[in-house]
């Protein structure tokens, strides 16, 4: 399987977690420490007590609101060295009836370490800003 498809699997095993209410295997897809980041918050997890605080906080006010899963949407996974990699996904917020609640995106630094790929930090945005459209440049621009 190519680094792209691995990195993109990872996001896909999240979701999956997540729709089974399955805390440590969600935990498993990220790096300890960690860190997410959003326009109101940051959040920097040191330990996976924290990552579980955390993980239950969001999942009840989710939950609240009707959210009981998320589907992903898409993956672009941009290989910036062998072991390191940033993703942009789009994903779906789910009801009870598994109709789409919302929709979100979210860019990702992932790392490979002997344990396999893991979110090194997390970027929440909206889907508006989402970075899989990001087309690179023919020349990087030199200021002038």
């Amino acid at each position: 399987m190519s680094a792209e498809k691995e990195v993109a699997k990872l996001f896909y095993d999240y979701a999956e977690a997540y729709r089974r209410g399955d805390v440590d295997a969600c935990q498993k897809c990220f790096a300890i420490p960690c860190t997410f980041i959003g326009s109101q918050l940051t959040i920097h997890m040191e330990s996976h007590d924290a990552f579980v605080k955390h993980w239950d906080e969001s999942h009840k006010v989710m939950s609240k609101v009707g959210v009981v899963g998320s589907s992903v949407e898409a993956v672009k996974v941009f290989m910036l060295d062998t072991n390191v990699a940033l993703a942009a996904v789009m994903y779906e917020r789910l009801d009870a009836d598994g109709q789409v609640f919302n929709r979100g995106s979210g860019t990702y630094s992932v790392f490979k370490g002997d344990d396999g790929w893991k979110v090194i930090a997390y970027i929440m945005h909206g889907p508006e800003t989402w970075l899989g459209e990001l087309v690179r440049p023919s020349k990087i621009p030199d200021g002038r």
